[in-house]
């Protein structure tokens, strides 16, 4: 598993239970919203993909929210966030990774996640929260 991928998994099974679903906006990254057919697999959770970032007017129906970028305001709680992983730092480690796993392991294009920097995920406030089931890592 890349190291991106190793510390977005990491980040959203350490914070949320397995029943949870986390939601993601297609409009603040459009290359991982088209992977969600992968991600619910490789996440062991439900993803749910909004049209844009959940505000007044349109409630996140999910307890997560899961983003490329920091959101704005205070009614948003950070729950955590990816850390660039060790091979970050080592870039000839990155690039034999990468090399491995496009020609040993033989993965289809599909399946060479190409994630962004940095995930934050997002517990959604209560009062952008729609109708949904209770969490166990609800407060």
């Amino acid at each position: 598993m890349a190291a991106p991928l190793l510390s977005l998994v990491t980040l959203i099974r350490a914070n949320t239970a397995r029943s949870d679903v986390v939601a993601m906006a297609s409009e603040q990254d459009p290359h991982t919203s088209r992977l969600v057919g992968f991600l619910p697999e490789q996440l062991d959770r439900s993803i749910l993909l909004t049209d844009t970032v959940p505000d007044s007017s349109h409630p996140v129906p999910a307890p997560f929210f899961l983003s490329p970028a920091r959101l704005d305001g205070n009614k948003w709680s950070l729950v955590g966030q990816t850390s660039d992983g060790p091979l970050s730092s080592l870039p000839i480690l990155r690039r034999v990774s990468e090399w491995y796993m496009s020609r040993v392991s033989r993965r289809k294009p599909a399946e060479l996640l190409d994630l962004v920097g940095t995930y934050y995920l997002y517990r959604a406030p209560q009062k952008l929260a729609a109708a949904r089931r209770p969490s166990s890592h609800d407060p």
